[in-house]
């Protein structure tokens, strides 16, 4: 409707200004823009009346501590698969691999606890 209304001339073939040009271009600004904002701000409240808004912040989230739950139990597989086939080598690198362990163990608890919480709160 904007491009429509942009499009009328300036001028009718004899010259004169088309009348009621700039009526027309403020209606239909106005339409539009009531339209966008009206729409706008409804949105998010006519969601949530049908059911279907979702929570977006608590998704980011969840998803960021399942990434974290993730890595920590590839790291304790790297770890273990270190030990196992004797990668480590020297002592003091199989005791750090350890203690690294250990730590991964206790974040990996912590984060699993976090997500069973944000699993009960949905």
């Amino acid at each position: 409707s904007l491009a429509l209304v942009l499009s009328i001339p300036l001028t009718i073939a004899n010259g004169q200004p088309f009348p009621g040009r700039d009526t027309l271009q403020i209606i239909a600004f106005g339409v539009v823009g009531v339209s966008l904002v009206l729409q706008g701000l409804t949105m998010r409240p006519l969601l949530q009346r049908l059911g279907l808004a979702r929570d977006t912040e608590n998704e980011g989230e969840a998803a960021l501590v399942q990434a974290r739950l993730r890595a920590n139990r590839a790291a304790i597989i790297a770890l273990d698969h270190e030990r196992a086939t004797g990668e480590l080598g020297e002592l003091p690198y199989a005791r750090l691999s350890s203690a690294y362990r250990v730590e991964h163990e206790q974040l990996t608890q912590q984060l699993a606890e976090i997500e069973a919480t944000q699993l009960q709160g949905t």
